[in-house]
């Protein structure tokens, strides 16, 4: 009994002592790949459009399909809350995003559904989306908060009407 004891406290002991790469990740290395600078579209930055480009570690299959918008829908008077910091925006949960090309024509896109108070809309583009961004530039920009029915509506300036065509043609391949 004496030697029993003995060997599994032996094995214990060497289980401690020894790492055996139970917390180690293999064949994965966490990358921080930088993405794009987002267009800002006001001056108090509180309408973002971030694209995200996929694939950026594999050199001629970057693409861009999703983009993501932050903005405040903001309340004329904050509300002082009895725990927490006042709330100064409104909440959504469904984000249109309308784009108005120089060449007249107009895409209008629909954030995944998703409820956020710090307003994060989605956007998932189809092929044919991505070709009207690439191909045309852009004149003004018009965001709807679907819950607050607000609207957001946004002139671009020279530079940034061609923000989409130069970003997508950089990474042109498609899925």
């Amino acid at each position: 009994m004496k030697t029993l004891t003995f060997i599994l406290a032996m094995l214990l002991c060497f289980g401690l002592m020894v790492d055996f790469g139970a917390n180690e990740t293999k064949g994965y290395s966490k990358i921080e790949i930088p993405q794009p600078s987002p267009l800002i579209l006001d001056t108090d930055s509180n309408f973002i459009v971030q694209p995200i480009i996929e694939n950026l570690d594999l050199k001629g299959y970057e693409f861009m399909m999703t983009f993501k918008l932050y903005y405040k829908d903001k309340i004329a008077k904050p509300i002082d809350l009895k725990k927490g910091p006042p709330v100064d925006g409104y909440c959504s949960d469904l984000t249109i995003m309308t784009f108005y090309f120089a060449n007249g024509d107009s895409l209008k896109l629909e954030s995944i559904q998703r409820l956020s108070c710090q307003i994060l809309a989605i956007f998932n583009l189809e092929e044919y989306q991505n070709k009207k961004l690439k191909n045309y530039p852009i004149n003004s920009i018009k965001i709807v908060n679907q819950v607050t029915e607000n609207k957001f509506f946004f002139p671009l300036n020279s530079r940034d009407k061609s923000y989409f065509t130069r970003l997508i043609n950089q990474y042109p391949h498609w899925r």
